[in-house]
């Protein structure tokens, strides 16, 4: 036998999942306990996650203290006794349906005013009874240790969460107050329960004094606190705290964006939860799920109180709802949490159906780790009937929930009903107040097959209100869910007859709990409407009779006809009183959803005979006296009754129209069935008015212009009306925009007035404008500048203008500025009241100040050529330039002999300068050289060259020398051209040169003998440097006898005289000679002398 006992199962709710639990409460007798444990529950979870409105009631059971406490809120580790409760009967009750709205499923509910409110629009609410007395009147407001309205444990909680709160006030008192105070013994040593506040006082009034508060005050051994407490226990502590906090729970605690009222900033935001529709729950706003935990001592006995009230007022209302079952001592859970849809109840599991997690949960104590050993047991086996479950659970220090989970195996055997036994030994745990180890007993039953009914075929008219579809599930898994076509998930819906148009199908598949079976089925809708005729009888009356009834039979009706009569009339049947005419009624018939349009007429026949009338014209003035008009009746019967248009009932009438007028006259038989309508006209013959006018036009503001009507025709004295009041026939007008004068004219008579519009106009001009000025702008300070004239358009031309503010009116603007300004042109126009300007700006260009940089200094050889360069920075453009050499231009060529400065000086547009300069340095050898003939070829060269380093000679024979002073022979005596360049270090160089000329040195022979033999034959001069025609410039020579005949002469310096004179050879003897000879280099030789030619025979 196992050393555990059997079990109770018990009810309770979960406010995330709206999840139905089932609680087995177990209690061992044995006393021999080992190790201390709290008592676990099991729980099955099934989860439907649906959203409802919640409910409120206060109806038996729900009416007392007593079962709100111990059958709704206190859960099975708990003993409670003398329950108390302060309030009104409405103040107080119990909720369900609340796991979608508020976050918890059922439990109980305290309110400051009346629980009904919270009951949402077509909510299921029942509350009766008393409501709350309104402001607190100082007495009954609680436990006479809590106080009253001015001042008690409540009014303190606000007091404290204003003092802990930025800008929240407390309430001045506490109103409306209810309270529910009882003592309880834990068997545990931790209790706790689940609760939420709710209040309409959101989102106006947070940190103001309407601070609506609640409280949930324990007293008792361990528990040390500072509010009030019944006799016998110690200081109560307040638990409604926001976690983590001493913070008392109010509306100016926790609020979110947009409920903050006067506090501005939200507090404790993840707390509050909006509730802006109302309409699953009617209240403004609540806080999340919250949790009091509080340590206890068990099997001791403590005082707990839950209050709420109104801050200050007793006008808006709020509550606390505290969740069902959850007032517990902590203990273990166990949850097995299957994963389908039970259907036998919590504790029965069906074979291949899925998988359970058993969670145990530790609630007390979890700072050490431990090990609890499981008993095992039951009909089932484990390994074939369902998978392994360990023999122990265990918790690691810190751990409160350790899981095992199983699955029942499908063996497809009928085996009946086997079970399985989860149990704790009771040799191994130690519990409180003599309470005994806990066992968990499931059964495992065989899968039951899945089988329909069938659905249903049915066949319906349009008109039928609704139809309800169905399929019913005979045997299976339960609940099976539920997929038609048309969305719905139940067994069955309902049709409105909105659908019964048409013939109509809905699938559905049908599918067990555990999602394994699954059936499809069709349900069919035939739509059948029966045929339908009507069918309206005739009839005939007399003027005498009253009238008839006028109806529509119908032949194989169905609901929902509708008749409508062409006279306005609805429904089959109607009296219509006599209409004195024979008339046709039409009606229609129809259905809508049948899609039926009758249509048939109802023929009514009165009986009457006509009858004749006769009447005359007539002519008038307007000065006749008054006429006679009559109508005569022939054909007819006595009583016959007269209507005239103007109201008269006789037969003959005295009338004096002042314009043409029509009468008419309807003549009705003493039946008043038939009537005819007859007429006369009495012409009135008047002479009309006509008027005239002209319209006038205003060019300027301010005018008046004179604006008249002509009258003409018609009869005098006329009356003259205008609709400025005025009666002349011409009046004065003045206007700012187009006005119309209407002017209305009427003669003595009055019979006709004519009507004239007349517009007085005001000229319109385009509007002005100036023609804007194009801004200045000056390079330089000082410049000239001249605006105008301007350009104005549109306006009357009647303007005038100013450039100075009306001191004078110019239209021209000149001068001249040292600063940006800008300046402004006026034009008032003076017949349109009109005026423009314009801004022009005259502005002086900044510039950078002006820097002129030229071409770095440098050095040069004598006359080399260089182009020096300067620019300026800066300044106002449009430069020059003058250079200290004349130059005007920002190069400069230059080519010094001698080192010198060019200065520039750049002048801009401004007539500002910058002055810069250039330095050239010039490197200048000079080469000189003298020379010395040593004879005819042989020449030594002196070098003089200043500040040379080096040298190269050219010697003109196409030799050349690099020595300072060379030798140089040359190879004959003739004319050389010598250069010499002279070189310094910087690479300058210089040259000169001579014409190297040989020395002019002339032999002249004293005779010679032309006698032929070959030795001395002729007369010639010889010399260095003489024979050259290139040394020689000039040669004369002259030869003379002794008589100073002239016997020979030549200019060529080679001649050669052959002794002969004029053919003949010469006599012998001394002749005179002159020569004269002029050498290159400036050498000249110039002599006489004698020259003999001796005898032959000597």
């Amino acid at each position: 036998m196992l050393p555990f006992s059997s079990c109770m199962l018990y009810k309770d709710k979960s406010h995330f999942l709206k999840s139905s639990f089932s609680t087995l409460s177990c209690v061992n007798s044995n006393a021999n306990f080992m190790r201390k444990i709290i008592p676990f529950l099991v729980t099955i979870l099934s989860f439907q996650m649906v959203y409802s409105q919640v409910s409120i009631t206060n109806q038996a059971p729900y009416n007392t203290a007593q079962y709100l406490i111990n059958d709704v809120f206190a859960g099975g580790n708990v003993t409670i006794n003398n329950i108390q409760v302060y309030g009104s009967a409405q103040q107080y009750g119990f909720f369900s349906g609340g796991g979608s709205s508020i976050g918890i499923d059922s439990g109980l509910v305290l309110s400051t005013g009346s629980i009904n409110e919270l009951c949402p629009t077509g909510g299921t609410c029942s509350v009766t009874g008393a409501t709350a007395p309104g402001n607190g009147t100082g007495v009954n407001f609680g436990p006479t240790w809590m106080g009253s309205s001015s001042n008690n444990a409540l009014l303190s909680v606000s007091n404290l969460a204003a003092s802990l709160i930025p800008g929240a006030s407390a309430a001045g008192d506490v109103n409306d107050a209810c309270v529910i105070w009882f003592e309880f013994v834990p068997t545990k040593d931790t209790m706790q329960f689940n609760f939420i506040f709710a209040s309409n006082e959101w989102p106006t009034y947070p940190c103001s004094s309407f601070n609506d508060v609640f409280g949930f005050f324990v007293s008792g051994p361990g528990v040390t606190g500072t509010y009030a407490a019944p006799a016998g226990f110690p200081n109560s502590q307040n638990y409604a705290v926001i976690p983590g906090t001493n913070i008392p729970i109010t509306i100016s605690s926790i609020n979110g964006a947009g409920y903050s009222g006067s506090c501005g900033t939200p507090s404790n935001s993840s707390y509050f939860v909006p509730n802006p529709t109302s309409t699953l729950v009617d209240v403004n706003a609540f806080t999340t799920l919250m949790t009091v935990e509080f340590p206890v001592q068990p099997c001791d006995t403590y005082s707990f109180a839950m209050a709420i009230g109104d801050g200050s007022d007793g006008a808006l209302s709020s509550f606390v709802f505290m969740e069902a079952n959850s007032f517990d001592a902590s203990g273990v859970e166990i949850i097995p949490a299957p994963q389908y849809n039970t259907q036998g109840g919590d504790s029965i599991l069906f074979e291949g159906c899925g998988s359970v997690d058993v969670d145990f949960h530790r609630l007390d104590n979890v700072q050490n780790a431990d090990t609890i050993p499981l008993v095992i047991a039951g009909t089932a086996l484990m390994g074939a009937d369902y998978t392994n479950i360990p023999d122990s659970i265990v918790f690691a220090a810190g751990q409160d929930t350790a899981t095992i989970s199983f699955s029942v195996i499908e063996d497809y055997i009928a085996e009946g009903i086997e079970t399985i036994i989860i149990g704790i030994a009771d040799s191994t745990i130690s519990l409180a107040c003599g309470a005994n180890g806990d066992s968990l007993i499931i059964e495992i039953h065989d899968r039951v097959p899945l089988s329909l009914t069938g659905s249903s075929i049915d066949t319906v008219w349009c008109t039928d209100a609704s139809h309800l579809v169905e399929t019913v599930v005979d045997t299976g898994m339960l609940p099976a869910t539920y997929a038609w076509s048309n969305g719905s998930t139940t067994a069955s819906f309902n049709l409105s007859n909105t659908t019964f148009t048409n013939d109509t199908s809905f699938l559905v598949t049908v599918t067990g709990a555990c999602g394994v079976d699954s059936i499809i089925d069709t349900a069919h809708i035939i739509v059948q409407n029966p045929p339908t005729s009507i069918l309206c009888p005739d009839d005939t009356i007399t003027c005498e009779d009253m009238g008839a009834p006028i109806t529509v039979q119908t032949y194989d009706g169905m609901p929902g006809m509708v008749y409508q009569w062409s006279s306005g009339w609805s429904g089959s049947a109607y009296y219509q009183n006599n209409p004195y005419v024979t008339t046709d009624y039409v009606v229609t018939a129809t259905q809508a959803c049948a899609g039926m349009f009758l249509v048939d007429t109802f023929t009514l026949t009165i009986d009457n005979p006509p009858f004749v009338t006769t009447t005359h014209n007539d002519t008038v003035t307007c000065i006749d006296p008054p006429v006679d008009i009559a109508v005569e009746v022939t054909n007819t019967t006595p009583n016959f009754t007269f209507q005239w248009s103007n109201g008269v009932t006789d037969s003959v009438q005295t009338v004096n129209p002042m314009v043409t007028t029509d009468y008419y006259v309807t003549v009705t038989d003493a039946c008043g069935v038939n009537s005819v309508v007859d007429s006369l006209t009495v012409w009135v013959i008047n002479d009309p008015v006509s008027i005239d006018g002209e319209n006038v036009t205003i060019q300027c503001v301010g005018d008046i212009l004179p604006m008249s009507v002509e009258i003409s025709g018609g009869y005098q004295p006329y009356s003259v009306l205008w609709n400025t009041g005025e009666t002349d026939s011409t009046i004065n007008v003045t206007t700012d925009s187009n006005t119309i004068y209407t002017v209305s004219v009427t003669d003595v008579c009055q019979l006709d007035t004519q009507v004239l519009d007349l517009t007085a106009f005001v000229a319109t001009y385009p509007d002005l404008q100036v023609i804007p000025f194009e801004d200045v702008v000056l390079n330089c300070p000082g410049r000239p500048f001249e605006f105008g004239p301007a350009q104005v358009v549109g306006g009357s031309s009647d303007y005038v203008v100013s450039w100075t503010n009306w001191n004078d009116q110019i239209d021209y603007f000149g001068g001249a500025v040292d600063t940006t300004t800008t300046f402004t042109f006026e034009v008032a126009d003076l017949c349109n009241l009109d005026s423009v300007t314009s801004d022009v700006t005259v502005t002086i260009r900044e510039h950078d100040p002006m820097v002129a940089v030229v071409s770095p200094d440098t050095m040069l050889c004598p006359q080399e050529p260089i182009q020096l360069w300067a620019y300026p920075e800066g300044g106002g453009g449009n430069y020059s330039y003058s250079w200290s050499n004349g130059d005007n231009d920002s190069l400069n060529a230059v080519a010094p002999l001698s080192s010198s400065v060019y200065s520039v000086t750049i002048t801009d547009d401004c007539g500002t300068r910058a002055v810069n300069s250039v330095s050239v340095e010039v490197s200048a050898p000079t080469a000189i050289f003298t020379h010395q003939h040593l004879d005819a070829t042989n020449v030594i060269f002196a070098n003089g060259s200043e500040n040379a380093t080096s040298y190269t000679w050219d010697f003109g024979d196409g030799n050349t020398s690099v020595e300072e002073d060379p030798w140089h022979t040359y190879n004959s005596a003739q004319q050389w051209y010598v250069t010499l360049w002279a070189y310094d270090d910087h690479g300058c160089v210089d040259s000169a040169y001579v014409i190297l000329d040989p020395p002019l040195r002339i032999f002249i022979p004293s005779a010679f003998t032309p006698d032929g033999d070959g030795l001395n034959d002729v007369f010639q001069l010889y010399g260095e440097g003489y024979k050259s025609n290139d040394m020689i410039k000039s040669f004369l020579i002259v030869i003379f006898d002794r008589w100073g005949n002239e016997v020979f002469s030549s200019r060529d310096a080679n001649f050669q005289w052959d002794g002969s004179y004029k053919g003949s050879p010469a006599s012998v003897g001394v002749y005179v000679y002159k020569v004269r000879v002029e050498g290159y280099a400036r050498q000249k030789f110039e002599t006489n002398g004698t020259v003999t030619i001796p005898s032959y025979t000597e």
